[in-house]
């Protein structure tokens, strides 16, 4: 199939106010199979609602890994989903938001998904018209579906050797099999909105970092088990818990605003302190969003195959953790009522 010929794109213009947001009408129900934008982190990704059951919407990112599919509340679609819109993706461009599969905001863009024309016809378009111009959806799809299959035939054309990522890829299905309680979710919203929109960071370091954490729960252990052999495995996992935090923590789960802190510890007495001892309960949730990918991409490395059992364990331990924490929530919610 041949290359699409490329096109020079305007860069994004966050002055330019021809295009604001259109928002999701009162009472919006999205139905299965609806295209959206839907906010990861700082960023809006394409992406398609699969399937809507039990009072939620799964979501899949298109040219993403299954992997990151979500299941997302109707509450919270209201605060993370942007109409599939081409006024809205020229928002979202324009405002340095829409993003690209590497997690960064796209600086360029000639053929709108929304669209299929370019960004400088589909402005046209809007300007000329007034009008939303809504492009039928099934000539869309079959566009990406032909993208789908290209990107197939490269990733193939790529592997060496495809019984050992088969292997891998199947592996890595399991260990994304490790999901938030509710309630960690919440937290997380509470985290984002605390430090980017309020602009609140966490007072450094903080009196209940990383390590007092896993060392607390590796206390509570010991006293309720005497299965020694048990316990060291049960170590050995948490103490590699907080290594792929400290190596992780800075690049991939601070926010912008926090960078900016990072570089002042630099110039302290805390700039030998590993992450760990530094940050607490809410950027550990944060990192156990990233950990299946983070394991993934270290049996990569590695060379090796994770095998059930080792990625059972795993996650066997990892909810363990998940339970202590819930119940530490609930001792400081008893303590304060």
């Amino acid at each position: 199939m041949g290359k699409r010929k490329e096109t020079k794109s305007l860069p994004p213009n966050p002055e330019d106010k021809s295009f604001p947001l259109i928002p999701i009408p009162k009472n919006h129900k999205f139905k299965e199979q609806d295209d959206i934008f839907c906010k990861s982190e700082e960023m809006y990704y394409q992406a398609r609602i699969e399937k809507v059951a039990g009072g939620k919407y799964h979501v899949h990112y298109l040219n993403w890994n299954r992997s990151h599919d979500e299941k997302i509340s109707f509450n919270e679609a209201n605060d993370r989903f942007v109409l599939f819109y081409p006024q809205n993706e020229i928002y979202l461009y324009n405002q340095y938001k829409l993003g690209t599969n590497r997690g960064k905001p796209k600086m360029s863009i000639s053929i709108l998904a929304t669209s299929g024309k370019t960004l400088e016809e589909t402005m046209d378009l809007l300007l000329n018209n007034k009008e939303l111009l809504i492009i039928n959806k099934e000539n869309d799809e079959k566009e990406e579906e032909e993208e789908e299959k290209e990107e197939e035939e490269q990733e193939e054309e790529e592997e060496k050797d495809t019984e050992i990522n088969e292997k891998k890829r199947k592996n890595e299905d399991n260990l994304f099999s490790l999901t938030l309680p509710q309630k960690f979710k919440d937290d997380l919203i509470k985290d984002y909105k605390q430090i980017v929109k309020e602009e609140k960071l966490y007072k450094l370091p903080m009196k209940e970092n990383i390590q007092t954490i896993i060392n607390n729960y590796k206390q509570t252990l010991q006293e309720q088990s005497s299965d020694e052999e048990e316990i060291e495995m049960t170590q050995f996992v948490l103490r590699g818990i907080i290594d792929y935090f400290d190596s992780c923590c800075v690049k991939l789960l601070l926010y912008k605003i926090e960078q900016k802190q990072v570089e002042e510890i630099q110039k302290t007495k805390l700039k030998s302190k590993k992450p760990s001892e530094l940050y607490g309960y809410a950027h550990l949730l944060r990192f156990f969003t990233k950990f299946p990918t983070l394991l993934a991409e270290g049996s990569k490395v590695e060379e090796m195959t994770l095998r059930k059992t080792t990625v059972a364990y795993i996650q066997q331990k990892v909810e363990g953790l998940y339970n202590y924490l819930e119940m530490l929530d609930q001792q400081q919610q008893q303590g304060n009522e």
